[in-house]
């Protein structure tokens, strides 16, 4: 999978499924971001998808096994150290391959972590304060 790829992250944070069966890896090889899972029994590796934008900060859901919070950062190539902004912070994924564009958009959030429910995530909102934002697409709460 590295095929002599610079490893610059195996992953932000290593995150464990509700069930505490899988560990989530969001790394960062080459000029992509490979994300995947570690089944802990067997040990077994599952890369889920690849992409050449930056996505970390993985954490699975608290309650639910299939479902994972992704944070975006600026996109670096590390060849020419060119930026790209992103323009979305947060995506949700679910382990069947859907991937989905959460809460606000823009640049002002994050610093995002689950609610011990899995119903909401609490982000920083720079220059407003804490918001919390439920996972069935409801409004945003400004805390």
């Amino acid at each position: 999978m590295i095929k002599n790829r610079f490893v610059r992250r195996v992953a932000t944070q290593i995150s464990l499924s509700a069930d505490g069966k899988h560990a989530f890896l969001d790394s960062r090889i080459g000029l992509h971001s490979i994300l995947g899972t570690v089944e802990l029994e067997s040990k077994t590796y599952t890369p889920h998808f690849s992409s050449p934008l930056n996505f970390n900060h993985a954490q699975f859901s608290p309650t639910d096994p299939d479902l994972v919070l992704l944070a975006r950062d600026d996109d670096v190539n590390l060849i020419t150290g060119e930026t790209t902004p992103y323009d979305h912070r947060m995506f949700l994924y679910d382990l069947n391959g859907r991937l989905t564009p959460f809460g606000p958009s823009g640049r002002g959030y994050g610093h995002e972590v689950w609610s011990a429910d899995g119903q909401h995530v609490w982000i920083v909102a720079y220059r407003q304060g804490v918001m919390r934002v439920p996972v069935d697409g409801g409004e945003a709460e400004l805390v």
